[in-house]
């Protein structure tokens, strides 16, 4: 499950950090500032703020991990500093997104709308909290893939609405 970006994205582009103490991180995972202390990504399941990219790739120092997934140490800010690289939000990519259950379960799910991410996964999108822009949620969806019922193409929301 992830995000997956409709455009090659150049290597100049992409932003990378270091990934909160004992948290786990996935090539695909939506990420999210880790609001204790500012310092540190983490994957952005079960939370409701601003994503701040996708990942693509895991670093430790120089090298690229060649793993799809990592749970980094509880000392990773400071010994490890295992790092995601992303793709930053702020672009102007559309993703395919995969939903949590079949478009159009939940009314409404499978038109036009917004959704949260799901409360477990980072790279899924909740789709029992699809919203017709009542209350901004993190991602807008253009609706589903014509190829499948559980993908959805659209865009990270960059801003909050207070």
């Amino acid at each position: 499950m992830a995000f997956i970006p409709n455009k090659k994205v150049e290597e100049q582009d992409l932003k990378e950090y270091v990934i909160t103490n004992s948290s786990t991180v996935a090539i695909g995972d939506a990420l999210i500032v880790d609001g204790t202390n500012k310092l540190s990504v983490k994957g952005a399941a079960n939370t409701t703020g601003i994503i701040i990219g996708v990942c693509v790739a895991l670093r430790s120092s120089n090298a690229v991990l060649e793993k799809n997934s990592v749970t980094v140490a509880s000392d990773n800010e400071t010994v490890a500093q295992i790092k995601a690289v992303f793709i930053p939000a702020y672009l102007p990519i559309e993703y395919t997104a995969d939903l949590s259950a079949a478009a159009g379960t939940t009314t409404g799910s499978d038109k036009m709308g917004q959704f949260n991410l799901s409360t477990s996964l980072s790279g899924t999108l909740d789709e029992t909290s699809v919203g017709v822009f009542s209350t901004q949620k993190q991602f807008f969806s253009f609706g589903p893939t014509s190829y499948s019922t559980t993908k959805v193409t659209g865009k990270f929301s960059t801003t909050k609405v207070l």
